[in-house]
Order: structure tokens, then sequence, then C-alpha cells
């Protein structure tokens, strides 16, 4: 791989037995991965059987299953066991292509201090379906994000998205990938980035740097989401308040029309948002079957709006 830096690939992976071969058989194939450990975080699902079988044969893959702890946790264990100078930190449901950890590596080798975010784009279906509603909500928030920093709308550590993330080893682990002031899942990648951010480290952003994002959500969960990205945006303006504001709940719903915003904030505060926001989805799902998908999505990202406020 001439002068470029061997990278430690980590991947924390917790019930995702299917998506592992692919994954580690992408990893694997592109030679500046110098390792590949996956961190199975305390499931039983096969993945630690089919990941020693693997192992066997192939010396680059190191499993090891830990109790069950948390994404991040489970990372900070990957990268404490890592050898290579960079480290590139992959979610498990995302598909590298070709390429990707030695376009990783060739950002690190040209600059010294990166956190270089790749681009994960969401694998959608051929033909939307009834159900997709969180998978396309989702797709297009990140398309968004995305375009906001190559407008220059948003620094990449103000606004982190992990899944498809490199830098160097000992910077990671000077950090921390976990913070204690932070226990929640959802938006501690922003929290991770504005650790970064004060330990003096420069972000970047490349659409070169291809993964697809293997996403999927049911409605349930589209809806528990929205209640924990309340709470994590809520929390990350409380531990940074200092680099990106107080937290101001009138934010979530302020583009909305003014009917809308009244209702959101009603509901938001609430006790019956929880009941409120099943009954909105099962108008998105009556939506979606009909495949009056615009509607679908806008119902559904209604109620996400509530929950968001309820969970803050």
């Amino acid at each position: 791989m001439g002068d470029l830096p061997e990278v430690s690939v980590v991947v924390a992976s917790y019930n995702r037995r299917l998506r592992l071969p692919a994954l580690v058989e992408a990893v694997l194939a592109d030679e500046a991965a110098s390792e590949l450990i996956v961190v199975v975080d305390g499931c039983d699902d096969g993945s630690i059987e089919f990941l020693q079988q693997v192992a066997a044969d192939e010396p680059r893959l190191r499993p090891i299953r830990v109790s069950h702890r948390g994404h991040l946790a489970c990372l900070d264990a990957g990268v404490r066991m890592a050898s290579s100078r960079v480290v590139l930190l992959l979610d498990d449901d995302v598909l590298p292509h070709e390429g990707l950890v030695s376009s990783h590596a060739a950002w690190h080798c040209a600059k010294s201090g990166l956190v270089v975010m790749g681009y994960m784009p969401v694998r959608l279906p051929k033909h939307r379906r009834h159900g997709d509603v969180g998978t396309y909500v989702y797709a297009g928030e990140y398309e968004m994000h995305c375009s906001r920093i190559e407008r220059g709308e948003l620094a990449v550590l103000d606004g982190l998205w992990a899944g498809n993330v490199s830098m160097p080893r000992e910077a990671c682990l000077a950090v921390g990938l976990k913070s204690e002031k932070f226990p929640l899942f959802y938006h501690s990648d922003m929290d991770l980035g504005l650790r970064l951010k004060a330990a003096g480290l420069e972000g970047v952003f490349s659409r070169s740097l291809v993964a697809s994002h293997l996403h999927e959500r049911s409605t349930a969960a589209f809806l528990r989401d929205a209640i924990a990205q309340g709470a994590g945006d809520a929390l990350v303006h409380q531990v940074h308040e200092s680099e990106i504001g107080s937290f101001d709940p009138t934010r979530m719903y302020a583009d909305l029309p003014a009917p809308l915003r009244v209702v959101v904030s009603a509901l938001g505060s609430s006790r019956h948002a929880w009941s409120a926001c099943r009954s909105l989805t099962a108008l998105a799902g009556l939506f979606g079957r009909l495949h009056w998908f615009s509607a679908e999505t806008a119902v559904a990202k209604l109620a996400r709006r509530v929950l968001q406020l309820h969970g803050a």
C-alpha cells in the first residue's frame, strides 16, 4: 500500500449476525485494513460463533464478545485492542464500498490530526412500500445534513454523524469515545465531535468515502427513536452549552406553520404525547397502504416532532 498508514477497522455489533458476512468480506478485501476488530455486545444471536469460525482462517479478523455495555463502550474496547495508527469506526449495518479503508488511510497520510467523516447513503428499496417511512425520513435527513456540511452551514465536528468515521488512534484514546457526562445513545456522536474539536482535531467530510447504510426501522422503533433523539438533543446542549448554546425547545418546531406549532407544543408537553402519536402513526400507516407516501411521510414527521419534544 506504499506510504499509506495501516488502519484498524473497529465495529461494535449487536444482534446483526446476518449483516456480518458481507461487512467482514468487504473490509478484509481492502489491503489497507491491517485488522478488523468486531466487538459483539453481549448478544447470543450466533455472531461470535460466526466470527470465530472466519477468524480461524483469517488472522486479520479479531472478534471479541463482551458483556452488554452499549455501542460506544464496545467501540472503546475495540480501539484499545487496535494496533494501527489510524482507526476506522464502522457501524454494523453499513456495507463498505470498494477502497473505503484505503481512501480513509489516504486522508490521514496527507494530514495529521484529522477526523474524517465518510458518506453512508441509505440503500433504499427500488419501490417504496408501506412501513418504509422511517427509513425514508432518515435517508432524507441524512442527505440534508451532508449538504449543510458541504455548503459550509455546519462544521463536521459540530454535527458529527458517526458510522463511517476515522481518526488517529492516539487522539481517540485521549478523548475517549464514551463520555460519563453523556450516557445516552442519540447525539452521542455529536457529543464526541464537540469533544474532539475541543481537543484540537479538524473534521473533514468526503462523499468519495462511501459505505451503504442498510437502514431498517419498524414503526414502533421509529417512535422510540424520536423520544431518544429529543432527550439527546437536550442533553448535548446541556453538556456543551458554552460551545453550542442552551437548549431552546421552540427550535424543534419553529419552522412549522403556526397551527402545527401549536399542536406540537401542546402534545409534546403533554402526558398524552405517546398515545396521540400512536394514533398519528396509525393514520400515516393508512396513507402508506394507499400508497399516498407524501402524506404518510408528513404525518409521521409530525408524530416524530411531538415525541422529540416530549423526550427533550
